[in-house]
């Protein structure tokens, strides 16, 4: 993706081209070709594969469930549990907190909500066996994240842009019904066991003696996670 931008410069020597922007990739249409950039600088028919299947999965919960959602509802995705006056004193530069990831936190929603389908997920499991952990990661991030795409698209004359259109995935209301249950579901851990500092996203931070009550929150609610110790320092922005 380092070359997108040299490469349009040498597009605005056309007549006619056309680009198109995603959040993970970018193509250039001219007469003569269509190139497209990514961070891996490569195709991945694997991801497409389950993009395609979550994408098909969304658009079937969606015409039987309807747009009745809970996202109206405000997502924090981060937020300070501790409710002192002065953020200073809620938490303490170079306190030790424990960290605590739930594992695949929206993949596992997803599948607990009937979004993602059995079939699905197994797809998931055969095509990522053997990857790293990360990499199996960003593959379900990057096919949940698929649901709400949004895609720009710009015709051009030479250097002059003459239209832009943008386009969102119609089950985008559903990929933020997947982020307001995870963030739900830290609001209320944050609510129901003491000790715990603040969230991001799917990762708790709570005092050390609390981890055990926190692994053993999610648990029950069906979630395993993963836990290591961290501390905390203050930046000024």
């Amino acid at each position: 993706i380092r070359f997108f931008a040299d490469e349009l410069r040498v597009a605005k020597s056309n007549p006619r081209w056309k680009v198109r922007r995603t959040t993970y990739s970018k193509t250039i249409w001219t007469p003569d070709s269509r190139c497209t950039f990514n961070e891996m600088g490569d195709g991945d028919d694997d991801l497409l594969t389950l993009i395609n299947a979550v994408r098909k999965d969304a658009a079937d919960y969606m015409t039987k469930n309807g747009l009745r959602i809970n996202s109206d509802d405000k997502i924090d995705f981060f937020n300070l549990l501790i409710k002192e006056e002065k953020m200073i004193s809620a938490v303490k530069k170079g306190e030790v907190l424990c960290k605590i990831d739930i594992k695949s936190a929206y993949w596992e929603y997803a599948i607990k909500k009937g979004i993602i389908t059995e079939k699905t997920n197994n797809l998931f499991i055969k095509l990522y066996e053997g990857h790293t952990t990360q990499d199996a990661k960003e593959a379900r991030l990057k096919a949940l994240g698929s649901m709400g795409t949004t895609v720009v698209e710009q015709e051009w004359e030479f250097d002059k842009m003459i239209s832009e259109t943008v386009n969102v995935q119609p089950t985008k209301p559903l990929y933020m019904e997947i982020c307001w249950g995870i963030d739900s579901l830290m609001r209320d851990l944050g609510k129901n066991v003491p000790g715990c500092r603040y969230y991001y996203w799917d990762c708790m931070f709570a005092n050390i003696q609390y981890k055990d009550e926190v692994i053993d929150y999610l648990l029950k609610q069906g979630y395993a996670s993963s836990y290591e110790e961290t501390s905390t320092e203050y930046h000024k922005i």
